[in-house]
């Protein structure tokens, strides 16, 4: 089996989460695309790795949830989104300025500056209700009603874009930690998605 994870914003393929998911889930072959805050770019390089790879899982969390649930047209299998950004030209705004990468990426780039400029290429991605609604059938969101990051309510933004799909989680902040993988979202994809 072939999955794809697609990192959130100042991250990249060596994320933390991403060496959790490949150890957590040894039975799927892991591509994980590196990604940055310019979104077209973003798009088209997930794209390509989803055509190369025909994935029968992706996950995709925070910003690169954001990204799954743009591109749910153009991918086929179930998507896992993990505490996505829903309004990415709105939600990102918090980061203008430089910012430091949290892991070693590929691309070796230590730092970006986001603008409001780059803020503003999100906006022809800005409603993705439409996606949402097209492929709830696919579409399975684990969100913490705890996020520290997007802010304290940001559960209500879930609850209003996925309704009673989405899914709390023990999760007490914006990121993932291995005790949600073991405990909640590894016994969901192998019961859940593995046998349909």
């Amino acid at each position: 089996m072939r999955a794809i994870f697609i990192h959130g914003l100042a991250a990249g393929a060596n994320s933390r989460t991403g060496k959790m998911l490949r150890d957590s889930f040894t039975e799927y072959q892991w591509s994980l695309p590196e990604v940055t805050h310019h979104c077209e770019p973003s798009l088209q390089t997930i794209l390509q790795t989803v055509e190369e790879v025909q994935p029968d899982l992706v996950i995709g969390t925070s910003l690169g949830g954001f990204y799954a649930l743009c591109l749910a047209d153009r991918i086929h299998c179930p998507i896992v989104v993990l505490n996505p950004v829903i309004d990415a030209q709105r939600d990102i705004l918090q980061f203008i300025g430089e910012n430091h990468y949290f892991c070693k990426r590929l691309d070796r780039q230590k730092t970006f500056t986001l603008t409001k400029e780059d803020c503003a290429e999100f906006l022809p991605h800005s409603h993705i209700e439409e996606m949402v609604a097209k492929h709830q059938d696919r579409i399975i969101p684990f969100c913490t009603t705890h996020d520290d990051l997007l802010g304290l309510d940001y559960y209500q933004n879930y609850q209003r874009l996925f309704g009673e799909r989405v899914r709390p989680t023990l999760l007490m902040s914006h990121a993932i930690t291995q005790d949600f993988i073991d405990q909640e979202l590894a016994p969901f994809v192998r019961t859940s998605l593995q046998h349909n």
